[in-house]
C-alpha cells in the first residue's frame, strides 16, 4: 500500500523530508536565505526531478505564508500597498522588454 497516495514516498521518507523542511525553514528564519536552496538540494537527492520544482514551490508558499500570518502584526501595510501599486507598471514593463521568441534571445548578433 502507498503511503499517501505516492508510489515511491513511504513514512521513512515522508517524515525526514518534514523535518528536512523545518530544519531548512528554521535555517532561513535566522539567516535570511539559503533555506530553500538546501531544502533543494536535499529533495534533488530524493526526488525526480519532474516533481521537484512543483513540491519545492507548494513548500516554500506554504512556508512564506505562515511566516507571514505569524508576523502579521508587524507588517508595514503602506509598503505593501505601495508595491502592489507598482507591480503592475513594472510588470508591463519586464514584458515590452522580453525577448519575442527563445530562438532570437540567444542568437549572436553580427557587430554593426
Amino acid at each position: 500500500m502507498d503511503f499517501l497516495s505516492t508510489p515511491d514516498v513511504g513514512p521513512v521518507m515522508f517524515a525526514s523530508l518534514t523535518f528536512a523542511s523545518f530544519a531548512t525553514a528554521f535555517i532561513g528564519v535566522f539567516t535570511g536565505t539559503a533555506g530553500g536552496v538546501i531544502l533543494l538540494a536535499i529533495m534533488a537527492a530524493v526526488m525526480p526531478p519532474a516533481a521537484l520544482i512543483p513540491v519545492h514551490t507548494v513548500i516554500q508558499l506554504g512556508s512564506g505564508v505562515t511566516r507571514t500570518m505569524i508576523m502579521w502584526p508587524y507588517v508595514m501595510r503602506s509598503m505593501v500597498l505601495r508595491k502592489r501599486m507598482r507591480s503592475p507598471f513594472f510588470s508591463i514593463c519586464a514584458a515590452r522588454n522580453a525577448p519575442r521568441s527563445a530562438s532570437n534571445s540567444f542568437s549572436r548578433r553580427s557587430p554593426r
